[in-house]
């Protein structure tokens, strides 16, 4: 029960660091949304209500700090939510080269639905360096996912200690 109590604090410490981490990290050119993989991760390894409450605060606080387009992250990040989830009922996830396939296609429809609304709402055209840095992303997302998915089994392993002993 705690753990529904922890999740707003831990989420708004995660969007903080991959914002400000990656920000110095590669000046700007590059965001790397390690909440993306924690998206994917939730609809693969936790229940539906833990899951869809970790989507939804990850999209909505990532929405509160750095999106120009309202409820973007939320509705990207319940509806990857969503199909990781339907993912996971339909096939065995636990290899890291599906984890890393599955994270960097969740990536690239992130990037070129972003590219889609900019395009539509702003009449921006965005250049050939915009999808070199959707590539760039889904690339490095797909290769530190198995890494992230281990620590995010971790972690989740502490949280779930002290529902285990009150059973």
């Amino acid at each position: 029960m705690i753990g529904y109590f922890l999740v707003p604090l831990s989420v708004c410490v995660l969007i903080g660091f991959q914002i400000t981490f990656f920000d110095i990290l590669f000046m700007g050119a590059l965001r790397v949304e390690l909440s993306l993989v924690l998206v994917i991760f939730a609809g693969f390894r936790l229940s539906i209500p833990k899951g869809a409450l970790l989507a939804f605060s990850l999209g909505f606080c990532l929405d509160a700090l750095v999106s120009t387009i309202p409820y973007f992250h939320l509705t990207v990040y319940m509806f990857m939510f969503t199909i990781s989830k339907m993912l996971s009922l339909r096939m065995y996830a636990e290899h890291n080269i599906v984890v890393m396939l599955i994270t960097a296609l969740a990536s690239l429809c992130e990037g070129f639905f972003m590219v889609l609304i900019f395009r539509y709402f702003y009449g921006s055209d965005m250049g050939f360096g915009i999808f070199c840095s959707i590539l760039l992303q889904a690339v490095i997302l797909g290769g530190v996912s198995p890494a992230l998915f281990y620590i995010f089994d971790k972690i989740e392993v502490l949280m779930s200690v002290g529902e285990s002993q009150k059973a």
